[in-house]
């Protein structure tokens, strides 16, 4: 058209000649673009020198949409890139990236591309130990600045040339976080801006408080001075500078009484709440030993026999006295309750005494495994002086408690109450990648084992009670104990020596398995089969 514009209105022919003109001057436009979009290719940067080429904002980059890509993946999401805002495209990128569900691969592949030195090698190693996004931000939440975490990054995980950088990039990743890192900086955020709110409520009303007992002062002394000029309005100047004086010296003496006053009153105050504080003290104390003294009381009262619990003997017709110990001994209670009913009955009423003991078993085994489990649920965070119910028994946790937060000061507790085991269920060993949700469901798989175990019906083998208690969101795990000990005598029937034996299982955490008993071993084939 610019062409054509170009040409005089006065020729209304054409030269025979000018379309080739047109032709050649097309075509040489032709070539031209086509040569400027070749060199602008050759331009264009590839995923693999992206890495070197967005660092700095300040140079031209051809291909936005690469740069964009790239900053994504480093938890960068600048809207100025586009100079327009964010794109739908980018929303949704931004959306999948700061989201916990990642996979493993995928999180392996953010990594490598964070800097050309994660290589495979670095970011497997580091993924063994961090095996998904959430203990990778746990692991990041773990120190408090950003040198301890390079120095632990470049010592345990080998980063040795550009781990500052490598650092910085997972720090921005981190931010870019749903969980660890937008909610965290709206709280803190917020936070700051409550704390900075009664900062300045305070100072206005430390300067409010300032302000009116300045003009009380200037008050009171212009009325003084006033009365003083009225009656003495023959005294000479230095009369009235020396009353004025007086005055000032009078009005600045009474603040000062008052402010000693007030210091008086404030001493004796906190006399008083030294005596009160003391008085507390002491009713703690004496409450602490009569809570001793019930306890032992409590204890002494539930070791003597149950005498006014009569049991008939299911096999015979005399009578017996229940004691603690027989009571609480669950296994055997039960599997002695099913022989008897699998054995030939002599009369209905028999009948019936069998199924109470079965019944009765179950609901006592149900009743203290849901107390015990409310009561482990409310004190789970107390300090062990404040507990009523101490772990029998601790262990190490695996892995590093301190960056993934596992476990009670990184020990996972076991407790014992009436001759039931119980477990707070969480993934203390990071079985899980630290779902504590996956680790509950592997309790009732448990559960679900003992209760198909027990349909085998294997004579000879004793299945524990097993039962999951779920309160104020967390389970627990109640399993009634099984005897593994013995004790022998000498001559004089006086004890001699307590051993453990451990027929099957393991002892170490799954590291060796001890298979001594024969029998054991046919027994449990036979429920397998």
């Amino acid at each position: 058209e610019h062409l054509v514009d170009d040409l005089p209105e006065e020729e209304e022919e054409e030269p025979k000649d000018s379309g080739t003109k047109k032709k050649r001057m097309f075509a040489d436009e032709n070539e031209s673009a086509s040569k400027a979009e070749e060199e602008e290719k050759e331009q264009l940067p590839t995923c693999e020198n992206m890495l070197a080429i967005f660092d700095d904002f300040g140079m031209a980059v051809p291909n936005l949409w690469v740069l964009r890509q790239a900053l994504q993946l480093r938890g960068q999401h600048p809207d100025e890139v586009y100079e327009v805002g964010e794109t739908v495209q980018d929303e949704l990128i931004r959306f999948h990236l700061g989201r916990d569900g990642t996979t493993l691969d995928e999180l392996s592949a953010r990594l490598q591309s964070l800097d050309l030195n994660m290589t495979r090698l670095k970011t497997t190693n580091m993924l063994l130990e961090l095996p998904s996004k959430m203990l990778l931000l746990r692991y990041l939440e773990s120190f408090s600045n950003s040198t301890d975490l390079v120095a632990d990054m470049k010592d345990h995980f080998e980063i040795s040339r550009t781990f500052e950088r490598v650092a910085a990039l997972i720090i921005h990743i981190a931010q870019s976080d749903f969980s660890f890192g937008i909610a965290k900086a709206h709280v803190k955020e917020i936070r700051f801006l409550y704390d900075a709110a009664l900062v300045a409520g305070a100072r206005d009303a430390r300067g409010q408080s300032m302000r009116a007992m300045e003009d009380m002062i200037d008050k009171r002394a212009r009325a003084e001075m006033l009365r003083q000029s009225e009656l003495t309005v023959q005294r000479t100047h230095e009369e009235i500078a020396q009353d004025l004086l007086e005055v000032h010296l009078k009005t600045l003496g009474d603040d000062i009484l008052k402010q000693v006053k007030s210091v008086k009153k404030a001493e004796e105050n906190a006399s008083k709440a030294f005596k009160v504080l003391r008085r507390v003290r002491e009713s703690y104390n004496r409450n602490l030993r009569k809570r001793n003294i019930l306890l032992e009381m409590h204890a002494k009262k539930y070791s003597d026999p149950y005498l006014d619990l009569e049991l008939h003997k299911l096999t015979g017709d005399h009578d017996k006295y229940m004691m603690v110990n027989d009571r609480v001994d669950w296994v055997e209670r039960f599997e002695r309750a099913v022989k008897q009913f699998y054995a030939p009955k002599n009369s209905a009423t028999k009948e019936q005494e069998i199924m109470r003991e079965i019944y009765g078993v179950c609901d006592g085994f149900m009743s203290d495994a849901a107390k015990v489990a409310q009561v482990l649920v409310e004190e789970r965070y107390l300090p062990a002086e404040l507990k009523t119910i101490l772990p029998v028994r601790k262990r190490d946790v695996h892995g590093r408690f301190d960056c993934c937060g596992r476990g009670i000061d990184g020990k996972s507790e076991t407790y014992e109450v009436r001759n039931i085991v119980y477990t707070v269920v969480l993934d203390d060993d990071g079985i899980f990648n630290g779902s504590d949700e996956c680790a509950m469901k592997s309790a009732s798989h448990e559960r679900n084992f003992s209760m198909e175990y027990q349909k085998c019906s294997v004579r000879g083998l004793k299945i524990p009670l097993t039962a999951t208690i779920d309160y104020m969101g967390h389970r627990v795990l109640a399993v009634a104990k099984v005897e593994d000990s013995s004790w022998s005598f000498d001559e004089n029937g006086q004890p001699r020596r307590f051993t453990r034996d451990l027929l099957f299982g393991s002892k170490d955490g799954g590291e060796h398995l001890i298979t001594r008993d024969r029998s054991m071993d046919l027994k449990l084939k036979k429920a397998a089969e």
